[in-house]
């Protein structure tokens, strides 16, 4: 007999274990990841997962096959969810950008819903005063403000078009109901 191995006999690829420096790539291609989910629109996203599903779960088997699976995995995990948190958090949403005019940092309900697009306050608290910290203050504080210093709880209503992680939604109007 021959001591050569015949080709369809020749042991399957040794697995490599992963190395720093494979890992630190893994990292970067989840940082790509991570990138992509957070800037891109979620209509989008979701209508498209035909196609970055597919290719994700295939770069994740050729991974699985040529490198160990876990420790990969667990690297590309949580760079992927860091990202996506800090994405979420980021001071980059529509309430937090959208600035309003008013004509001084005190001012009755009445001026702010004219301002700010806010609806829903009863016609007896309209002369009531808020304070606010500047005279063009974000939506994000007017909403803190009135929640902090009337009876009234606001609620935000959003335009679901365009909703990305990283900047959030459309405030379209903000309503209010008392406590």
């Amino acid at each position: 007999m021959d001591a050569a191995v015949a080709p369809s006999e020749a042991p399957p690829p040794a697995v490599r274990k992963p190395s720093a420096r494979l890992l630190a790539i893994q990292a970067l291609g989840a940082a790509g990841w991570g990138v992509f989910f957070s800037v891109t629109f979620l209509d989008l996203l979701l209508s498209g997962a035909p196609v970055w599903f597919p290719l994700l779960v295939w770069r994740e088997a050729v991974r699985a096959r040529k490198h160990s699976f876990l420790p990969g995995f667990l690297v590309r995990a949580c760079v992927v969810a860091v990202i996506l948190l800090a994405a979420a958090h980021a001071p980059l949403k529509d309430e937090d950008r959208r600035r309003i005019e008013l004509p001084g940092s005190t001012v009755s309900l009445e001026e702010l819903s004219k301002a700010s697009r806010i609806r829903g306050f009863r016609e007896e608290d309209l002369s009531n005063r808020v304070t606010l910290a500047s005279n063009h203050p974000t939506l994000g504080e007017v909403v803190k403000a009135v929640e902090e210093q009337t009876r009234y709880v606001c609620s935000r209503g959003y335009c679901g078009v365009g909703v990305t992680v990283l900047w959030g939604k459309s405030i379209m109007g903000i309503g209010v109901a008392p406590r």
